[in-house]
């Protein structure tokens, strides 16, 4: 007759960690960290949450040092790994204890299956060199040339510069995201023997290697999507060869970070922090920044529009746009989904000869309530922009919710009220008020609100 764990009386279990309590004080006396130092307790709780139960009943000041509770969290499909944090808890440690520790985390990081996303983040300008080891045994795991885990897939993040890409080369990671400076030689080595790879994230804009872009496309079969930041400085044909990447479905195109020049000579400032505060980004600037050279823009979107099979159904581009650029965009017949910002609004004239289009968001700040927005709501295009939404069913409900009701006290709705087929009005309650005295134009026409 076989007993289990489960079957024994609390009183019994009780006996049993206590012993082990004593053999563990005897074996690791010299561990401070009772995670390591009652490590056969430790493994006891992790078997099942009945007997992390027993441990808590039984002691839970040692079951709140020993972190336990943490046996219990939900599995999550992104995870950050922030060295500054393991820094910290680290800080101090022998070479032994640092080791067990990066088994049992990284084992621990890898072995959750439900992960799609990992980022490894470093963010203070600090850095030391224990950081760079943490980093290499991560980029060992996934690649499974480490001893403590096998391959995986992920989406890999990296926040600093990047010299060993071409390690994940052999992995198969369908998705890539980097924000580190990195050579596109190694990339394009990357793609080429990982041909599963099927999205590519670019948060950089400029290489080690002086490199282009372009030199990835031949050994992408599978991308799909595409993130880049295009440069001010691009040569006018620098992107062309992107509109090669035959199965190419979502781009994203972002506008090379302002820096903002702060030279600190006012008597508040101390010189010694001047570099410190040179070359500052000014992520809010992205909305209203405009392409100072956008001929490499225009004939990438052109190069696109020309081909036969394009596949391409999302653009989105974070910044503003001149109309030739707009014209462009208004030949890809196949796009749906559209995201820019445009110098002049009268450009939206130019979208609506898409006919595939279900989804445009503008990058302005002003209202959209206009007779090329109205065009576009008839033929059931949901338009918006930083402030609003809107769509129009094909029952005839139009729909407008903001987060600034107070933009549409003064507008005029005359291109809404010559809606044909207009049923109803709904409408959130601040805008409600706003729109008082125009709410009875739209029930002279029988719309319900």
């Amino acid at each position: 007759y076989m007993t289990s764990l489960t079957d024994i009386s609390h009183f019994d279990l009780f006996r049993i960690l206590n012993y082990l309590k004593a053999e563990c004080e005897k074996r690791n006396k010299n561990e401070r960290h009772d995670a390591f130092k009652y490590a056969d307790i430790f493994n006891f709780a992790a078997t099942c949450r009945k007997l992390r139960r027993i441990v808590r009943l039984w002691s839970n000041s040692m079951y709140k040092n020993m972190e336990i509770p943490l046996l219990q969290e939900v599995s999550h499909s992104h995870i950050t790994v922030k060295f500054e944090a393991i820094h910290k808890m680290l800080k101090g440690a022998t070479a032994e204890r640092v080791e067990q520790y990066l088994d049992i985390f990284i084992r621990s990081l890898l072995k959750n299956l439900l992960v799609k996303k990992l980022e490894l983040s470093h963010t203070t300008d600090s850095y030391l060199s224990y950081h760079q080891y943490i980093f290499d045994e991560i980029v060992l795991a996934i690649c499974g040339k480490s001893k403590r885990l096998g391959p995986l897939k992920l989406l890999y993040i990296a926040d600093r510069s990047m010299s060993n890409l071409i390690e994940l080369a052999d992995t198969r990671i369908s998705k890539l995201s980097l924000t580190a400076s990195f050579a596109i030689s190694d990339l394009t080595e990357f793609c080429a023997r990982n041909p599963a790879l099927v999205t590519l994230e670019i948060n950089a804009y400029s290489f080690s290697d002086h490199g282009q872009l372009n030199q990835i496309v031949g050994h992408c079969p599978a991308l799909k999507e595409l993130k880049f930041v295009i440069s001010d400085n691009a040569r006018d044909r620098e992107y062309v060869k992107l509109s090669l990447l035959d199965k190419l479905q979502h781009l994203e195109i972002v506008k090379q970070p302002v820096q903002i020049m702060d030279f600190g000579w006012d008597e508040d400032h101390n010189p010694e922090d001047i570099a410190s505060k040179e070359g500052r980004l000014d992520h809010d600037h992205e909305e209203d920044s405009t392409l100072n050279n956008s001929t490499s823009l225009l004939l990438l979107i052109k190069a696109l529009s020309e081909k036969k099979t394009s596949k391409l159904v999302q653009l989105r581009l974070m910044f503003k746009v001149n109309d030739d650029v707009v014209q462009a965009i208004a030949q890809l017949k196949g796009l749906r989904a559209l995201e820019c910002g445009l110098c002049n609004t009268k450009s939206i004239e130019h979208l609506k000869r898409l006919p595939e289009l279900t989804r445009l968001i503008i990058r302005n700040r002003e209202h959209i309530i206009t007779d090329d927005v109205a065009d576009l709501l008839k033929k059931h295009v949901t338009v918006s922009n930083s402030f609003t939404k809107m769509g129009l069913s094909k029952r005839g409900d139009l729909y407008i919710t903001t987060n600034d009701a107070v933009l549409f006290r003064f507008v005029s709705f005359d291109p809404f009220l010559r809606l044909e087929n207009l049923k109803s009005l709904w409408l959130s309650i601040a805008l409600f008020v706003e729109m008082e005295r125009n709410l009875q134009l739209f029930l002279d026409l029988g719309v319900d609100i």
